[in-house]
Parts: structure tokens; sequence; C-alpha cells
């Protein structure tokens, strides 16, 4: 309502919402398909999947699968124990050359072997910057 009555200078007596966005926190290990609108303040679990064209309006938990329009949970994507063994191994802190020899086909069996290799230094930490609408905005004006 304010855009419009500036655009058009009239003066309109609308409700004010106090809206304020929230920043969207985005996890590790997370898969988004096309289209989707991610609602302000939302947060999004590690390892979540999120269907295209969905519209998420509340947070997404750690590896669960969810689609539509509002998104909603179809299904989780491991047993709970897996997620909790992929979530104490932290994988994604580590360097991509050391975990490719590691069983990748079978997350419990990933887990454990990320969590075994960590406890015995073998792999090395990998070091990221996070995506933040500024890095975008920076990307989009170049």
């Amino acid at each position: 309502m304010q855009t419009y009555s500036a655009d058009h200078g009239v003066e309109l007596n609308a409700a004010d919402f106090s809206y304020k966005p929230g920043n969207i926190s985005i996890g590790n290990d997370v898969w988004i398909g096309e289209k989707v609108t991610l609602g302000h303040g939302v947060t999004i679990g590690d390892g979540a999947v999120i269907a295209s064209n969905s519209v998420v309006t509340k947070d997404v938990p750690t590896y669960t699968v969810v689609g539509g329009l509002p998104a909603k949970k179809i299904r989780d994507r491991f047993e709970p124990e897996v997620v909790q063994a992929l979530q104490a191994s932290q994988w994604w802190q580590y360097a991509p050359e050391d975990l490719t020899h590691l069983d990748v086909a079978n997350p419990a069996i990933f887990a454990q072997q990320v969590i075994d290799q960590a406890a015995a230094g073998n792999l090395q930490p990998f070091q990221t910057q996070p995506l933040t609408a500024k890095h975008l905005a920076e990307h989009l004006q170049a």
C-alpha cells in the first residue's frame, strides 16, 4: 500500500502490519528445485529437499522432503538414526577430495566413515564463505 500511495500520490488509510522481512537460513546439503519461493525468515534444515514450484512459508526440518503450495512434508529422506549420523558427521565441513573414496551410496556407512576418518585426523577442513544477498547483488551488477 505504501508503494501504491507513493506512486499515485494518494493518501490511504491502510492498516500497518509492521512487516519486517527476516533472514532466510539455508543449511548444508540442501536441494532446492526450480521456481521455489522462500518466505522471509524461514530456515531450511540440513539435507532438506524442496520440490520445484513450491512456496515455503514455514521452517523445513533437517533431511525432510517438502513440496506444494504451501510446501508441506512429503516424507523424511532417511531413518532418524541415519539423520543423526549425518548430522554428527558434519561431512560438509571437509574437503571433497577427502570424501570421494568413502561409500556415498550408503548414507549410514558414509556418515560413520566420515566420523572415523575425522577422528583419525585424515580429513582436511573445507573452507568456504557463506553466500549472501550482497554477494548475489555484486554478481548481478558485474
